[in-house]
């Protein structure tokens, strides 16, 4: 995949989360000399944590810093110049529904994306049952601030709080297939038309939609790294029967449920 013109900017694409993979904590120093790399396997947010570097593609480079947030893309390719005595940085890897061009974002706010990195690599780290499901609600509120940090549509810190609460509730409650979106704004204590409203300005997606791709996100981790029945899954991420659950699974992801599991299934017995 190439850089530049080829892959539009994240905020103009907005591609949904697929997969998380993992989170780390990281450094680099001036005596160590990264080689280019040969392409990533995986999207990922990098928060820098401490110093600056620049990051150098074929065509383009951006400069980062304490405080910021980037974006890479899978497949991308770069080297790194360290601009500091020392890099510090946490990275979390997942995969996008789509590519994007790699950026920099600016403009955040430092103390809740700080918080969101930290809380991810400590979920990551401790290694607990539902451990990557808490780990992709806070990957979800960090894509928010991201774009929110890249959008023209101002939104006050109330309200942000209200999305963050939502995300995470709606995260937390998956598995109801009684989950309603009148449910989640009672939840943030706003009316469901303002909360529609509010969160589809913000996210360019419908509060419903977005229930409906994070419970076929978390369907596909479970056919992917586990063995647990397909009717099973139905009924674990919220789904009216398996039947609809596969007509659904079909028309996001491309292929049935059984399908996707016999083609990407990681689970050893």
């Amino acid at each position: 995949m190439k850089e530049g013109d080829v892959t539009q900017r994240l905020y103009d694409t907005r591609p949904y989360i697929v997969n998380f993979d993992m989170a780390a904590e990281g450094s680099l120093s001036k005596k160590h000399y990264p080689k280019k790399s040969q392409g990533r396997i995986n999207d990922g947010f990098v928060y820098i944590l401490s110093g600056k570097a620049r990051y150098n593609f074929s065509d383009y480079c951006f400069d980062v810093s304490s405080g910021e947030v980037m974006f890479l893309s899978r497949g991308s390719v770069y080297s790194i110049d360290i601009l500091s005595d020392d890099y510090r940085f946490i990275f979390v890897n997942f995969d996008f529904s789509n590519s994007a061009r790699s950026e920099v974002f600016s403009g955040l706010t430092a103390k809740s994306v700080d918080g969101m990195f930290h809380r991810i690599l400590e979920k990551w780290r401790m290694n607990k049952p539902l451990a990557k499901e808490e780990c992709m609600s806070h990957l979800y509120s960090i894509y928010v601030e991201v774009l929110r940090a890249n959008s023209r549509v101002y939104v006050p810190t109330s309200k942000q709080r209200q999305l963050d609460s939502a995300v995470q509730y709606i995260a937390q409650n998956l598995a109801n297939e009684a989950l309603t979106v009148e449910e989640v704004a009672d939840a943030v204590g706003v009316s469901e038309s303002h909360f529609r409203r509010l969160f589809k300005s913000v996210n360019n997606i419908s509060p419903i939609k977005y229930i409906t791709l994070m419970r076929i996100d978390r369907a596909k981790e479970l056919i992917r790294y586990t063995s647990t029945p397909i009717s099973q899954i139905a009924i674990e991420t919220g789904f009216a029967g398996v039947y609809y659950f596969s007509r659904i699974f079909k028309k996001e992801v491309g292929c049935t449920p059984t399908e996707y599991r016999d083609e990407y299934s990681e689970y050893q017995t």
